[in-house]
């Protein structure tokens, strides 16, 4: 994903996040962090978790199967279920944005220091040279 489509992610993310849950999502758990190990909101946590896996598995039917309409409607599901889970378990999106940003530049530097490796040990290979040890 490019820089400008995670801007424009977090973006929207964050425009949900603050619009009131009850026009969002009439239903959805609050925005807090949960209290200790309150056992009704693990027991929420379980529930949404099993909604998100099934908004997942109707997302990549739609997706296989190409019906472009019900791909919509069950991303959007997911993407519900998503925000719900933060909410019950106090992540905020600036958190999963960071992470992101993080393994983005990360994957970045890993990809240059390869290529790098790499155009060093074409240029030290001679023609007649084998690049491996391994027999045919």
């Amino acid at each position: 994903m490019s820089r400008s489509g995670l801007a424009t992610a977090a973006e929207a993310i964050a425009a949900v996040w603050s619009t009131p849950a009850a026009i969002v999502a009439p239903g959805l758990p609050t925005r807090e962090a949960p209290t200790g190990d309150n056992a009704d909101g693990a027991d929420r946590v379980r529930r949404l978790s099993q909604h998100m896996g099934e908004d997942a598995m109707r997302c990549v039917s739609a997706a296989v199967t190409g019906e472009r309409e019900q791909l919509l409607d069950a991303s959007v599901a997911v993407l519900r279920s998503l925000l719900s889970i933060w909410a019950a378990t106090g992540v905020e999106p600036a958190e999963i944005w960071a992470e992101l940003h993080k393994r983005e530049r990360l994957g970045s530097l890993l990809m240059q220091l390869d290529q790098a490796h790499s155009a060093i040990r074409r240029r030290s290979l001679k023609p007649w040279q084998l690049d491996s040890t391994k027999l045919p």
